[in-house]
């Protein structure tokens, strides 16, 4: 299920690059894809982390602090993002 999230990290990450690239400068829409791109990006190194920390333990029923932590993280930048998305 993690790996799916990080497919989709990256896919909408790169959406909101080439946006970035399309918009004008000096436009509100810019400075919003931009942050939106940053926040992807974030949340895509934090999934990255979670699922690497996590590959250790697959065969316990345990999960990592630090994977844990992560994935808590992620989960925060979407819903962040998905704030700044309705806010735009």
């Amino acid at each position: 299920m993690l790996l799916a999230a990080i497919v989709v990290l990256a896919v909408a990450t790169l959406e909101r690059y080439g946006r970035i690239v399309e918009l004008a400068r000096g436009t509100h829409e810019l400075t919003v894809a931009r942050f939106q791109a940053a926040l992807g990006g974030i949340a895509l190194a934090l999934a990255l982390l979670a699922a690497a920390a996590r590959a250790p333990f697959l065969d316990d029923a345990t999960v990592p602090p630090i994977g844990l932590s992560a994935l808590v993280g992620t989960l925060g930048l979407l819903l962040l993002q998905a704030v700044a998305r309705l806010a735009k």
